[in-house]
Formats: C-alpha cells, sequence, structure tokens
C-alpha cells in the first residue's frame, strides 16, 4: 500500500483591513509556537524565519485552517479509491495576497489513483456542484465564501465562482509527496520515469508507451535534466513550474514531517508568494495604470524585505530552494520586470528631461531678449543714438543686432569646440 499527500494552492487578493473579523469563527487562526521558531532559527536565516512565522521586521505569513476531514469519491481512471480532503488553510501574505491550499490523503496500491485525482483537482473547473457534490461543498464553498469576504470591493456581490480564486492561469500549483515501498528493486531508469509521471500527473507506465501517442524520451530526459533532485538513496524529489514532487521509498514520519513542515510550508510557500506577486506587478505594469517610477520604487521595497538570497545554513534546504526557484522562473522574471521598469522609468526620466530643457530655453532666450533690450537702452542712455547715428529708431536696430551676433558667435563658438573634444 503506498500513501500520497498533496498540497494544491492558489492565490487571490485581498482588500479587507480586518480579516480576523471576518474569517472567525468558521476559520481557526494558526498562533505560531516560539518553541517551533526558535528551533527553526537553527537552520534558517532569521528573517527568512520571521517571514514564515509572521514575526519580526520581516512578518509575513498569517494563517488560517478549517479542518474537513471528508472523503471524496473515486476521481481516478476507473479505480474505486477515494481522496481524503484533510483540511484547507489560508496563508495571509504581504501586498494583500492570500495563498490557499488543500491538503489531500490517498492510501492506494495503485499510483494512478494518485496521478489521475490530482489531475482533477488541480482543474478549478471540475470544483462544481454537478461533477462533485462533495468536493464542492467541502472546498468551494467555504474557499469561495472566504474570497467574497476578505475581498468585499472585488465586485462581485453576488455568487462567486470557484475560477475566481485564481489570479493567473488555470490550474493550482501542486507540492505532492508519495511514500511508496519496493522502489529500490526498481532500475535507475523507470524510477526516473515514474517519477516523471507523478511529477506531471500521466498515467503511470505511459513513459514506456513507444507509439506515435507516446511522451518523447527526449522531452523526459530534459525535464529530468532540469528539475530532478537526488541526494540519498530512499528519495528523489522533482520542480517543475505547475508541480514539486517527492519519492520516496518508506521514508519514516519523521522526514515525511520535516517535508510537510519545512520544504512546503516554508520554501514552497514562499516561493507562491514571490510568483504570485511578480505576476500581479508584471500585469500592473503592462496595463500601464500606474507610473514606472512608483512601481520601481515598490519593486525595491519588495526585493530588499522579502527576497533572500540564502535562506538556511544546510546545503539540502538551498538546492530544494533554487530548484523552485528554477521551475518557477522567479529570477528571471524578477530580472525582466527590473529591466523594463527601469527602461520606462528612463524613458519617463528623459520625456521630462526634455520638457525641463524645453522650459530653460524659453526662458532663456526670455532672458536674453530682455538683457538684449535693457543693454541697448543703457547704451543709449550713454550715448544718445539720435546723436551718433541721427535717428534713435536706427541706433536700436544696430545695437540690437550687434549684441545678437556676438551672443551667437559665442555660442556657435562654445559647440565648435564641444565638438572637437
Amino acid at each position: 500500500m503506498f500513501s500520497h499527500t498533496a498540497f494544491l494552492c492558489g492565490h487571490f487578493s485581498m482588500s479587507c483591513p480586518r480579516p480576523a473579523e471576518v474569517l472567525s469563527p468558521h476559520w481557526i487562526h494558526v498562533l505560531h509556537n516560539p518553541e517551533d521558531e526558535k528551533e527553526d532559527r537553527r537552520y534558517f536565516y532569521p528573517e527568512f524565519v520571521e517571514f514564515c512565522y509572521g514575526s519580526g521586521r520581516n512578518a509575513g505569513m498569517d494563517i488560517w485552517r478549517m479542518p474537513v476531514g471528508r472523503e471524496v469519491p473515486a476521481l481516478s481512471w476507473g479505480g474505486n479509491c477515494p481522496v481524503l480532503l484533510k483540511e484547507l488553510t489560508l496563508y495571509l501574505l504581504p501586498y494583500d495576497i492570500v495563498v490557499y491550499s488543500l491538503e489531500t490523503y490517498i492510501e492506494s496500491s495503485d499510483m494512478n489513483d494518485f496521478t489521475s485525482a490530482m489531475s482533477r483537482l488541480r482543474t478549478l473547473s471540475f470544483y462544481d456542484r454537478e461533477r462533485c457534490p462533495e468536493l464542492y461543498e467541502s472546498a468551494a464553498v467555504p474557499l469561495t465564501e472566504a474570497f467574497r469576504k476578505l475581498s468585499p470591493g472585488s465586485g462581485r456581490t453576488g455568487t462567486v465562482s470557484f475560477g475566481s480564486l485564481l489570479e493567473n492561469g488555470n490550474k493550482l500549483k501542486i507540492f505532492q509527496i508519495t511514500n511508496a515501498s519496493g522502489l529500490s528493486a526498481l532500475d535507475s531508469r523507470r524510477k526516473d520515469f515514474l517519477l516523471f509521471e507523478l511529477g506531471t500527473v500521466s498515467r503511470i507506465g505511459s513513459c514506456e508507451n513507444k507509439g506515435s501517442d507516446g511522451i518523447a524520451e527526449e522531452y523526459i530526459d530534459g525535464l529530468l535534466a532540469g528539475g530532478k533532485l537526488c541526494f540519498y538513496n530512499n528519495w528523489t524529489a522533482l520542480s517543475l513550474f505547475d508541480t514539486f514532487t517527492i519519492l520516496a521509498d518508506n521514508a519514516p514520519d519523521w522526514l515525511v514531517m520535516n517535508w510537510r513542515s519545512s520544504y512546503f510550508r516554508m520554501i514552497y510557500l514562499h516561493s507562491l508568494f514571490l510568483k504570485f506577486y511578480l505576476f500581479r506587478l508584471n500585469m500592473r505594469f503592462r496595463k500601464g495604470c500606474f507610473k514606472a517610477s512608483a512601481l520601481d520604487d515598490e519593486l525595491l521595497a519588495f526585493e530588499n524585505k522579502y527576497c533572500f538570497h540564502k535562506i538556511s545554513y544546510n546545503f539540502l534546504p538551498l538546492q530544494i530552494y533554487k530548484a523552485i526557484d528554477r521551475s518557477f522562473e522567479i529570477s528571471e522574471e524578477r530580472e525582466q520586470l527590473y529591466h523594463l521598469i527601469a527602461m520606462e522609468s528612463r524613458q519617463a526620466e528623459e520625456k521630462n528631461d526634455r520638457k525641463v530643457n524645453s522650459l530653460l530655453l524659453f526662458l532663456t532666450l526670455l532672458t536674453m531678449f530682455s538683457t538684449i533690450w535693457d543693454t541697448t537702452s543703457l547704451l543709449n542712455e550713454l550715448y544718445p543714438y539720435s546723436d551718433y547715428v541721427g535717428s534713435s529708431v536706427i541706433g536700436f536696430r544696430a545695437a540690437t543686432s550687434l549684441i545678437s551676433l556676438l551672443i551667437l558667435a559665442v555660442i556657435s563658438g562654445i559647440f565648435l569646440r564641444r565638438r572637437k573634444i
């Protein structure tokens, strides 16, 4: 018998200033344990721990949970294995981002029950009253109700569809742990195929299909080369854009708990927060509703407070963190946004500079004309034009022309000298 634990995650935006008032009493506020925080500080950097526990300067994560404990009928391809929906959790994060997770548990001797259930559960359209009433009542209703209360300004005052609970894409992210037995009897190639099938929620055995509709081995090898993690003989992991999969061979309970509490609860959720924030910032930038300079300032503050180059003193959490970063393309998107926003800011600054320069040119010309007039008037007072040239009008014109030519000669000399330099 194999076991499968999964956390299916999505996100939406929050606008409620006092979430505790609207979530209680149906949702339970999870207060962090100071002893657990103290223990995690032995392995993780302080600022990262502060974010995950919602404490200190980098306070970030406020957790609310709703126990469910209800079985959902079989979701497999022709199987009869039910899925246990254990609990729903809301993670209230900075910048009014709410990440939610559905924790499920399955026991079966056929791993097809795991992949088929995940392929359905990650699809938002499956959370429908007609298709799966148990799942609709246990997950969709409480989550959409929480969304309606936390986002009163969203404009959705009536019925809210479950699809509204995902701002980007059409699939929930999956963090899953498959704990099996007998994996040591499989050759390395078959283990890789099994890890790939679990990570892509495909039919078990589909990698060995050599028919025209089979999966190309070049594609399999490419995904494994970019996302596979292998540190010990008893477990491997695969980090992809939509899933993070751990395949273990008789892993003890304490190790599974560590994967849940450290890899999912801290590392994976922090990465989701970064990804979802960058999604939103990218959309705001593309819509052009905000000044680039304001977005640049916000991105800098976000970078300084919530982006951590290192999170742990130990190598294994660091490798997990880097693998998730690569699969989510977080660093790449950050760099792209930096470049685009900085380029937009430069263009805005250049545009402002041109306006300022035009204004300065106008003021300079105005000052120059005033100076010419004052100079010619002063000369007329000292040496009356009527006495020397016979007419004041002719005198003013001649003086004005000579002074203008002198100014133009000086300006031309300056520009010619700059060109030579």
